[in-house]
């Protein structure tokens, strides 16, 4: 409907996972091996675990096998260490056959085992968020999520996938559920503002969006003003200006009033825009400001001087001027 400001497509495969099991960067490489701290386990576990980690090692490592038999693997562990070492496993095949399941019930494994490091925590939530959001299930990932911050995860770069506050918003939005996703991310900003902090702009231009695409009207007008407040951009007038008309029906009057804001702000961008401007205005009576919104339109490439209507419309103008 609008130029500047589409609706768009939610896709369910929001994230960019960060895995590097290759390289040892957030999980080990290789499965744990047991058998070098046996004390540690329990005696029934470690006699199923050993052969199924024996296929993942060597030259030639057998990860679909390991597979068909990780669930006897899962079902063995006893102690907190077994399910740590069952989990790790599990982690491991999955990502090496490309199984999301199996990579996030070896995280959820790993984690309730309550033997990952404190530091990691957060880093481990926040991947069975991913898990679960790319398989659509919403609750979870919100639980997730919060588990993530609430054991220190936090967004180190601008890059979305990584922001927990702005997917924890992303799951309601997948879920057609425009008013929870608006309530959450205004609560939020709205908090930050309060606190002097900086609001992150995706986060108010998605609520723009869920706004626009639930017709709420009255969130959208309060996540225009935030939006304006901290980024003043010709283009978030032109997003926001659009938004809050398509979404009210003003009368002539303050049609004309808003008009001259999208005029004022370089908002205004379309011909029919324009066009409604001038018919509001009416150019028998109001000559002088009719003028001036056919050389704004014409600036703005709407018009020139051999279009029909503008030659119309300034001729009725132009003597009443």
């Amino acid at each position: 409907m609008f130029a500047a400001f589409r609706s768009a497509r939610r896709n369910s495969s929001h994230f960019a996972m960060a895995l590097a099991l290759a390289g040892g960067a957030v999980f080990g490489a290789a499965a744990i091996a047991p058998s070098a701290h046996a004390q540690e386990y329990s005696s029934g576990f470690v006699e199923v675990y050993q052969p199924i980690a024996a296929l993942t090692q060597g030259e030639a490592p057998n990860y679909e096998g390991a597979r068909a038999s990780i669930e006897a693997v899962l079902a063995a562990a006893e102690t907190a260490d077994d399910r740590m070492a069952a989990g790790n496993l599990a982690l491991i095949v999955g990502q090496n056959v490309n199984d999301d399941g199996l990579r996030r019930r070896g995280l959820e494994v790993m984690i309730a085992s309550g033997k990952v490091p404190v530091e990691q925590l957060g880093q481990y939530h926040f991947y069975v968020a991913n898990f679960a959001f790319n398989a659509g299930d919403y609750p979870a990932t919100r639980a997730a999520i919060q588990a993530a911050m609430a054991n220190g995860y936090v967004d180190n770069d601008s890059d979305d996938r990584n922001d927990p506050e702005y997917i924890f918003m992303q799951t309601y939005s997948a879920e057609e559920n425009a008013p929870a996703a608006v309530q959450y991310i205004t609560n939020l900003a709205a908090q930050r503002m309060a606190a002097g902090q900086t609001i992150p702009e995706r986060w108010l231009l998605r609520g723009l969006q869920d706004s626009y695409d639930g017709g709420l009207i009255n969130e959208a007008t309060s996540v225009s003003e935030m939006l304006l407040h901290a980024y003043p951009t010709q283009d978030n007038w032109v997003k926001t200006l659009q938004v809050v008309n398509a979404l009210n029906e003003l009368d002539p009057a303050a049609r004309i009033d808003f008009s001259r804001l999208m005029i004022a702000t370089n908002a205004m961008t379309q011909r029919r825009e324009f066009v409604t401007y001038i018919e509001d205005l009416d150019p028998r009576i109001m000559g002088s400001e009719v003028l001036r919104v056919l050389q704004a339109g014409t600036t703005a490439g709407q018009f020139d001087a051999g279009d029909a209507y503008y030659v119309e419309v300034r001729d009725i103008a132009t003597p009443r001027a």
